[in-house]
């Protein structure tokens, strides 16, 4: 029964153990659907394993907002 009790300890203390690491994201270029793709798997990620999150954004391209869908009203 010892043996038991040890390896039942063990693998309580190999998962307490476990520690995430922050996030850091970094967006480059202005092609707004692929960066809100990556941008909502980091907060998922970050919230489910309360991990910090650091974004930063390397646009560089134009200021304009990006391009409206045909038909949008506010365009």
């Amino acid at each position: 029964m010892k043996k038991k009790g040890k390896t039942a300890k063990a693998k309580a203390g190999a998962e307490e153990a476990t520690e995430y690491k922050p996030i850091y994201l970094t967006l480059n270029g202005n092609d707004w659907q692929t960066n809100s793709v990556y941008l909502t798997v980091a907060i998922h990620e970050a919230s489910e394993y309360h991990v910090p999150l650091y974004v930063t954004s390397n646009s560089g391209g134009s200021t304009k907002p990006p391009n409206c869908p045909p038909g949008f009203p506010n365009c």
